[in-house]
This record gives C-alpha cells, sequence and structure tokens, in this order.
C-alpha cells in the first residue's frame, strides 16, 4: 500500500469513529431534551391542576365550585395522558357541586380522587424518569465504547505507522550517516514498508553502489599496475637475491618483508638495488669484509 493511502485509511478510520461519537452525543441530547419536555407536559401541568384544587377545596367557604377550582379542572381534563385518570377526573366532575355545598360524603369522595389522580400522575413521571435515566446510561455507555473504540483505533494507527513509516525512516537515515562517515559497504535495509520509502533505500543503495564502482575503477589501473610490480620484484627477489631483507616503494615503504620480525627502521649496512622493469627498490643486507 502507498504512504498516502496508508496514512489516509488510519487518520480517516479515527476521525469516523469520533464523527460517530459526537453524532451519538448530539441524539442522545436531542431524545434527553422531548423526555423531559414530555415530563413537563404530561405529568407536572396535571399534578399542579391537582394541588390547585386541593388547596380549593381546602380553604374555600364558597358553596359552589369557585373559579380557581373550575380552571384547574378544566386544565386537568385537557391534559388526560394515562388511563387511569379518566375515572378519578369523573368523580371530581361528578362530585364536586355536592362537595362544594357541604355534602360530607361528596366532599371525602372528592378529595379521594384528587389524591388518586396525584398518585396517578407522580407514578407516570416516575416511569418517564425511569426510561430517560435508561436512555441517559444506554448513551453514556454507547459513548465510552465508541470512545474506547476511537482510542484502541489510534494505538492500532500508531503501531502500524511506527512500523511502517518511522522505522524504515530511522533505518534509511541510519544508513545515509554510515554512507556519510565513510562505510562504503553501508545498506538501507528496508523491507515492510510503503512503496515511496522502499524506492528511496532502493535509491540510496544504488548511489552508494555506484560511487563504490566509481572510486574502484579510478584506481583499478594503479592498484593492478603496483600488484604486478610486486610479484615481478618477488619473482625477481627469488631467483637473484636471496640475501634480500625486503622490498621498498618510492616512499622508502616496505612493502615486501622477505624476514619475518623485520623492524621498517633496518639497523646495520645495507645496499639498495633497484629491481628490473620496476620503481620499488630492493634491500640487501651488506657482508662485512674478511
Amino acid at each position: 500500500m502507498r504512504l498516502r493511502d496508508e496514512i489516509g485509511v488510519g487518520i480517516g478510520a479515527i476521525l469516523a469513529t469520533q464523527l460517530l461519537v459526537a453524532m451519538l452525543a448530539i441524539m442522545l441530547l436531542n431524545r434527553m431534551g422531548p423526555a423531559i419536555e414530555r415530563i413537563m407536559r404530561e405529568n407536572v401541568y396535571s399534578a399542579e391542576a391537582v394541588e390547585a384544587m386541593l388547596a380549593e377545596v381546602a380553604s374555600t367557604s364558597s358553596a359552589t365550585p369557585t373559579p380557581r377550582f373550575e380552571a384547574a379542572l378544566g386544565r386537568a381534563l385537557e391534559n388526560i395522558t394515562e388511563a387511569e385518570e379518566q375515572a378519578p377526573l369523573e368523580v371530581i366532575s361528578s362530585q364536586r357541586e355536592a362537595a362544594f355545598s357541604g355534602d360530607a360524603r361528596a366532599r371525602t369522595a372528592l378529595v379521594e380522587a384528587l389524591r388518586h389522580l396525584g398518585e396517578v400522575n407522580r407514578a407516570s413521571m416516575h416511569r418517564a424518569d425511569t426510561e430517560a435515566k435508561q436512555l441517559a446510561i444506554a448513551g453514556a455507555w454507547a459513548t465510552a465504547l465508541l470512545g474506547g473504540f476511537a482510542v484502541w483505533l489510534g494505538l492500532v494507527a500508531y503501531r502500524r505507522l511506527r512500523v511502517r513509516l518511522e522505522l524504515p525512516l530511522i533505518a534509511i537515515g541510519d544508513a545515509a550517516g554510515r554512507v556519510r562517515a565513510g562505510e562504503a559497504r553501508a545498506r538501507a535495509m528496508v523491507e515492510d514498508a510503503p512503496a515511496e520509502l522502499r524506492q528511496i533505500a532502493a535509491d540510496l543503495n544504488a548511489i552508494v553502489d555506484a560511487g563504490t564502482q566509481r572510486a574502484a575503477g579510478d584506481d583499478a589501473p594503479e592498484r593492478d599496475g603496483r600488484e604486478a610490480e610486486v610479484r615481478r620484484a618477488l619473482g625477481w627477489m627469488l631467483d637473484e637475491a636471496t640475501d634480500a631483507l625486503c622490498i621498498e616503494d618510492e616512499a622508502g615503504r616496505q612493502v615486501v618483508v622477505a624476514r619475518r620480525g623485520l623492524s621498517p627502521s633496518i639497523d646495520g649496512p645495507t645496499t639498495r638495488q633497484v629491481v628490473p622493469g620496476t620503481s620499488l627498490t630492493l634491500v640487501r643486507a651488506t657482508r662485512p669484509e674478511v
């Protein structure tokens, strides 16, 4: 896979996961808002109407239902959201006249119906609250799972980029540093890497190989000529000069030593003779005269 594709896939997967987390959070908030609004609309309004009617029953001495009582009853009748509300509202509607006129039994039935209506709305609010909490918990777990998946995906992407990108770049940089330091045999060994990095490593190796070949080609004639001279000098020494100590080049360096352990600074009298056909010099030990 190409480097651009690998980076695009890794970053794209992480961004897609983050987008899913954001969308889930938005969806959760959109679901929570209507749930709270439904609790207010369906139950709180009815509970407030029950409280208003109880307050009028307890505080007024009127022989007929007060306008506040009628208004609260009208709100409760218009906001029937539970089937259980129908029965107590019928009792309240039928007993309110008698209850306000002083009938004790009607008053007791009215108060009991109002209490029942309040319990129905409180139970409905409790169920709605439980549903909202369950929705929030489910959303929190889903967000946590997606967040954990995003973290895992990020670690996987980092590990892959490290193996496929960072380590090959380190290998190429190390090889370039060794070449700069003069190591002609340095090679950039890159295997598990994108095509671009493998091509860079191959180009670097080709440049090093070409440089090595040019260096070898420049001094090849000189090296071959010196080897031929050394071989000719060795042959002449073995045939003609068995008393030779060593063979020296033009700079006086010993290129061939005939005796093991011979020091570069030869002590004692010597004679020097140019080896025929070469630029080398044969060094012989001078025998003392008798």
